[in-house]
This record gives C-alpha cells, sequence and structure tokens, in this order.
C-alpha cells in the first residue's frame, strides 16, 4: 500500500477545479461580493466557507493554479504564521 504524502485536502478534486474556475474567470462581484472586484485570500475564504462550509487560510497561485490552504478552528496570528 502506498503512503500519504502529507496532510489530507479539504477540498475535493471537483471543488478545486469550480474555485480555479470562478476565481479565474469571475469578479467577486459577480459571485455575491458586492462592490468587490478583485479576489484576495480573504474573499477566496469566505467563497469556499459559503460555497462548501469549509473553513480556509488559503491562497490561489495565479501562474500555476495552484491552490494552498488551511483549515483551523480559530484564525488569529499563530496558525497565520505557521501557514506562511
Amino acid at each position: 500500500m502506498g503512503r500519504s504524502t502529507g496532510k489530507p485536502k479539504f477540498l475535493n478534486d471537483d471543488q478545486e477545479k469550480k474555485l480555479f474556475e470562478v476565481v479565474t474567470t469571475k469578479t467577486p462581484n459577480e459571485v455575491g461580493f458586492e462592490n468587490r472586484k478583485n479576489w484576495d485570500c480573504n474573499l477566496i475564504a469566505h467563497w469556499i466557507l459559503n460555497t462548501y462550509g469549509v473553513k480556509l487560510l488559503g491562497i490561489l497561485d495565479y501562474e500555476t493554479g495552484r491552490i494552498i490552504c488551511s483549515e483551523e478552528e480559530r484564525y488569529d496570528v499563530h496558525p497565520f504564521l505557521r501557514f506562511l
């Protein structure tokens, strides 16, 4: 049997594809964030929470499409610094 290469994913492959599609083809305003034209980590995390019910701290690498995220019970400086 193969060994796990790390922490389990928080989103499945279809959810990651949908997230990539939304962030690269729509503005936040188009998906319910009024008066917001640019994505940032906070808006992406809110979209994921609203859409999939998962609390994440994460970023999207726009060049590669790679999504890097972390799920925490509480968000303060310590989880943020661990994420970096």
